[in-house]
């Protein structure tokens, strides 16, 4: 933290900021050494790093299906590039479909084609 205070009162900005970070590299046992600043009361990096990762859990593979089909439920208007961010895939023709659900034409969104999305058997 004092780094940080230095750094903002030198004029900098914390986007602008980069701690210095001490590494020792111990050859004879293939260990490594980190410390921040031995000044500064800090907490281990190592284990706040893990500690947020282990809170981000990993993406639903099947989320864009749950999307497409809330879509289609509340009668969204999706463009061109919304349903291919969502299918993998850019639709084309008046009518296209990708697994269970059905994109209609349905004019322009500014520049790109509008698709309304229908759910197949539903």
């Amino acid at each position: 933290m004092d780094q940080l205070k230095e750094h903002l009162d030198k004029g900098g900005t914390i986007a602008s900021f980069t701690p210095v970070i001490d590494i020792e590299i111990d050859t004879s046992s293939n260990l490594v050494h980190q410390s921040v600043d031995s000044t500064v009361d800090s907490p281990d990096w190592l284990e706040m790093v893990g500690a947020i990762a282990g809170a981000i859990s990993p993406p639903n593979p099947i989320s864009h299906w749950d999307r497409l089909y809330l879509a289609a439920e509340r009668g969204y208007i999706l463009s061109t590039s919304e349903v291919q961010a969502l299918t993998g895939a850019k639709p084309r023709g008046k009518e296209w479909t990708r697994g269970a659900f059905l994109f209609v034409r349905e004019g322009k969104i500014g520049a790109q084609v509008a698709w309304r999305v229908v759910q197949k058997g539903g």
